[in-house]
Parts: C-alpha cells; sequence; structure tokens
C-alpha cells in the first residue's frame, strides 16, 4: 500500500510533528490512520496514536 509506505518514510526522516490525511469521505483515511499507527506503534513507546476528526 502506498499510502502506509510514504508515512513510513516521513518516520524515518526524524520526528513527525503533525501529519494530516486528506481526502473524500469514505475513501478510508481514518482506516488507512488506524493501521498505519498499529504497525509503528512501537516505534512511539512513551506516546499514543491519536486523531482529531473534523467536518
Amino acid at each position: 500500500m502506498p499510502e502506509v509506505a510514504s508515512l513510513d518514510e516521513m518516520v524515518a526522516g526524524g520526528t513527525v510533528v503533525i501529519t494530516a490525511i486528506q481526502g473524500t469521505a469514505g475513501i478510508g483515511k481514518t482506516a488507512l490512520a488506524l493501521k498505519w499507527a498499529r504497525r509503528v506503534r512501537g516505534e512511539f513507546p512513551d506516546g499514543r496514536p491519536g486523531a482529531v476528526s473534523s467536518r
């Protein structure tokens, strides 16, 4: 999945302060964010994934 790889590259480059995922309704933005957060949770032992959803 190229989107997950793109997020992986951001983390590999250093600290990511804010990352936004945008797209039309129903495209899978939340699913992508949750999949990636689960994948990299070991990289952030003191943190936890968080999401802010605006409508």
